[in-house]
């Protein structure tokens, strides 16, 4: 197992290995849906705040998905390792995502595309608040003002 997310709600969980990503009813036990698009190992889940959307990611790609449905709705490029974190803005309007070199980009989904925001440190995580994006790494943690694009170190 590389990547659990529970749905916001909490009817759902999605996970995610080295053969794709699944979604589970956890009051049943039941899968719900495969999804297989990826290639190999999937690396990181996560759901939209509303929940009617999945992101999951492997080397280089962030997928979309339709949950409910299983279809795959888009996939974002850029990368040029292995994306180790996704993370929604609490809108749902942006994605975050992490790259095991150190590249964050922030990926405007109305128009799918992307900026890469900063190069930092080897990325393990992130989180997505209203006041910006925190990151997770070997040297700490880093504070994303995104009003100001103005890193801090924690």
């Amino acid at each position: 197992m590389r990547a659990v997310a529970w749905s916001p709600d909490g009817t759902r969980l999605a996970t995610a290995d080295d053969r794709g990503v699944r979604l589970w009813d956890p009051a049943t036990g039941r899968r719900r849906a495969t999804l297989t698009r990826h290639a190999g190992r999937v690396t990181a889940v996560a759901w939209s705040p509303d929940g009617t959307r999945l992101a999951t990611a492997d080397f280089g790609e962030v997928l979309l998905w339709d949950p409910a449905t299983g279809h795959h709705q888009a996939t974002l490029t850029g990368h040029t390792d292995w994306v180790r974190a996704v993370a929604w803005s609490p809108d749902g309007t942006h994605l975050a995502t992490a790259g095991s070199g150190g590249d964050i980009r922030l990926w405007d989904l109305s128009r799918v595309d992307h900026q890469t925001y900063l190069q930092v440190d080897p990325l393990a995580c992130l989180q997505w608040a209203d006041s910006g994006i925190a990151v997770g790494g070997a040297n700490g943690v880093l504070v994303l003002d995104l009003a100001y694009r103005h890193p801090q170190r924690r």
